[in-house]
């Protein structure tokens, strides 16, 4: 048979188009299922992060607002006198530093200007004076309490967080600010956020102050105090900047697909950042991809062997009868009805061609 015999052939014209359709379907469902599969993970991961980021944030905003009602209580409990006796103050400071561990790094008392008052200086700093700005001043003076920047001590260097609230003067003396200091690894504050882990590499957990463009802890050491990513580098990160909370899928300034979810921490004005690489909230996806390319090919050989017997199974009748009529015109069978199998449409042609043959004989 030739080349243009064999193309066309209807049964090979059907067996191409069978196996067409066969490979068409594969190819799309294993599209369209992945597809789905990505976005209906990529969504129950993202509502795990925001459940995930808004724990974090409350236990974050209680231990804040626990320090914040205690420290408004030491300013109220300090003895006005021992302002100006500094073997007294020091003795207070003692007494109450033994007693809690909340602000484990320490107490001080300063005048305004960060000048540490006399036998005050139980705090891991040279000097509180570029804690006092003028946006700290602004706050304490309104009588509230001023969660300031954080900082690094010096030997060893660890990161901490100051926070302070203004004693009003008597008697015609200065005001005082009272200061207490946590160490953000702390356990009973920010260290078990800083030790958390999502996932098995870069997944875990952000604090980010929006006002200071600055990571203030991270469950990656190397990135607290440092600042955040310049516009345009996470488009996610400018909308959280911005002002938006909730969860997206983003690539962060490492290159890093993720899934992110950020919730306020309403006491200071941060938020936290909860975020897993897609590469392994996805993995369900990934094995579900592999599952199918792996099996595509035995599903492409049943498919089209049970497509092959059947399409041979219609059409065997109509072969048969093509050869035997082949026979018939080159004189190697005699004219001779050709037999009919089937009512179907193969089983009526032949049957016309057996009535035509009879009326030519």
């Amino acid at each position: 048979m030739s080349r243009r015999t064999f193309f066309q052939s209807i049964f090979i014209r059907l067996l191409m188009l069978g196996l067409a359709l066969i490979v068409i379907s594969l190819v799309g469902r294993y599209f369209i299922l992945t597809r789905f599969l990505r976005d209906d993970i990529t969504q129950v991961v993202a509502q795990q992060q925001l459940s995930l980021a808004n724990y974090a944030a409350k236990d974050i905003n209680h231990k804040i607002t626990q320090r914040q009602d205690f420290l408004r209580q030491l300013a109220t409990a300090l003895p006005p006198e021992a302002l100006q006796r500094p073997t007294d103050l020091a003795h207070w400071i003692t007494s109450i530093q033994t007693g809690q561990t909340l602000f484990s790094a320490g107490l001080l008392v300063t005048d305004e200007q960060g000048k540490a008052l006399p036998a005050s200086r139980t705090w891991p700093l040279s000097d509180a004076h570029s804690l006092i700005t003028d946006d700290a001043l602004r706050t304490l003076r309104h009588g509230e309490v001023y969660v300031g920047r954080p900082v690094l001590t010096a030997n060893p260097a660890q990161p901490v967080m100051p926070m302070m609230v203004r004693i009003p003067g008597q008697k015609g003396r200065p005001a005082t600010l009272l200061i207490g200091l946590t160490f953000l690894s702390d356990p009973d504050f920010l260290g078990n956020l800083m030790s958390s882990r999502i996932g098995q590499s870069s997944g875990g957990f952000l604090l980010i102050s929006p006002q200071e463009r600055l990571f203030i802890a991270a469950s990656h050491p190397s990135m607290v105090l440092k600042p955040t990513p310049p516009e345009g580098v996470n488009l996610l990160h400018d909308k959280a900047m911005a002002g938006y909370r909730g969860t997206g899928v983003t690539v962060n300034a490492q290159g890093i697909e993720e899934i992110s979810a950020m919730v306020t921490v309403p006491s200071t004005g941060w938020f936290v950042v909860a975020r897993i690489p897609t590469s392994e909230a996805l993995v369900t996806v990934d094995h579900a991809k592999a599952f199918m390319f792996r099996n595509a090919f035995l599903s492409a050989a049943f498919f089209l062997t049970t497509f092959v017997a059947v399409l041979y199974y219609l059409l065997r009748p109509l072969l048969r009868a093509t050869a035997q009529a082949e026979k018939m015109t080159l004189g190697q069978a005699p004219m001779q009805p050709l037999p009919v199998h089937g009512q179907d449409e193969v089983g009526t042609l032949i049957a016309a061609f057996n009535r035509l043959l009879a009326k030519l004989n």
